[in-house]
């Protein structure tokens, strides 16, 4: 066996870390056993040998924030945002990173290749994935589209394996399995519905976008619009969120949310939320606190539940969700608990037409 000495003579030299990948395929293939780790596994422990607190994803992402360079990308071909659309609001949203060492970065510099790639003669610059609503956890579904730029208009594709180059279905399914490793319950709850739409591209974040089926909420409604997720402590770069957000508005009419699909063209655009949605009241809290949803009734001053005449009377629903408002009660104190939810009435239900 030949053995390669020409190497740097300081007691530090660079290694490239899809090297330092190939090597670890190289030793779990000689490995056997039922103790055999995974392969992130032994990764995540190189990269916190390398760089200390660091995952393989997050290693992987402070590389590529230092060389990497926007050549091969298909960046260009994203168009630019129309400012007359119709605009819907967009808000940053950490994720708090899981045991198991998966995190958005690892996600990112995985999936990254892909956008340098083209699918029938069309240049990638986007992938669609999705997320569904188990039992108290998330889960990635097996369904892909591809976000095309076909002759300067967005194009969408099904990501039908048959129809892939190996390398390109390697690359999406690659990217729902880490997507299923990545808990985005806190998001599905704090959204108030049952389908996420991710969105990935050739930037340094993770996008979704609520799916409703049936009833769709007003425009007005801030959590359905737009967030861009980030790993805990991270904070993306101005050129990212432009990237992101002109390659979620150009796409979004044409993935088939109701939502969007009514306008000819989309904007999203960073909003901080609405601070003065709150109006502090002063109330005694209830002496019974039970599983069930309470409600103060001003004109008596009293707690009740549900079946009150009042609420009865007055023709009030008492079946909703204060997603938005509360998501953002808690954010502002420094909690993210998909457990917490809150029923509420604002106003009473329309009268219904005597026709």
């Amino acid at each position: 066996m030949n053995m390669n000495t020409d190497v740097p003579s300081a007691e530090m030299f660079p290694v490239e870390l899809d090297r330092l990948s190939k090597g670890v395929d190289h030793i779990l293939e000689r490995w056997t056993g039922e103790d055999r780790p995974t392969k992130l596994t032994l990764l995540n422990d190189l990269a916190a040998a390398i760089s200390p607190g660091s995952n393989w994803g997050a290693l992987k992402a402070k590389q590529t924030k230092r060389v990497r360079l926007p050549v091969g990308q298909n960046t260009s071909f994203v168009p630019a945002v129309n400012r007359s659309a119709k605009e819907f609001p967009a808000r940053l949203a950490e994720v708090t990173n899981s045991s198991n060492g998966i995190d958005l970065a690892y996600l990112v510099e995985e999936i990254r290749p892909l956008f340098s790639m083209r699918y029938a003669g069309d240049p990638i610059i986007g992938l669609e994935l999705s997320v569904v609503e188990g039992n108290g956890y998330s889960e990635a579904s097996i369904y892909a589209k591809l976000i095309l730029n076909r002759d300067g208009a967005i194009g969408i594709a099904e990501a039908n394996a048959s129809d892939l180059e190996p390398i390109v279905a390697q690359l999406i399914y690659n990217a729902i399995q880490n997507l299923n490793s990545i808990e985005l319950y806190p998001i599905l709850a704090q959204s108030a519905c049952q389908v996420l739409r991710i969105v990935v591209g050739p930037f340094d974040c993770v996008l979704s976008i609520p799916e409703f089926y049936g009833h769709t909420p007003d425009e007005s409604y801030a959590s359905q619009g737009l967030r861009v997720l980030l790993d805990e402590g991270d904070t993306p770069s101005v050129m990212d969120l432009d990237l992101a957000l002109r390659l979620v508005s150009a796409a979004a009419p044409h993935l088939g949310q109701k939502q969007f699909a009514e306008h000819g063209s989309v904007r999203f655009r960073l909003s901080q939320p609405l601070l003065q949605v709150w109006n502090p009241v002063e109330f005694s809290a209830p002496d019974l606190l039970d599983d069930r949803p309470m409600f103060w009734i001003p004109d008596g001053e009293y707690w009740t539940h549900e079946g009150d005449h009042y609420l009865l009377d007055h023709n009030i629903w008492t079946h909703s969700t204060l997603g938005e408002a509360l998501d953002l009660a808690l954010a502002l104190i420094n909690i993210d608990d998909p457990d917490i939810y809150l029923k509420v009435s604002l106003t009473p239900m329309p009268k219904r037409s005597k026709k």
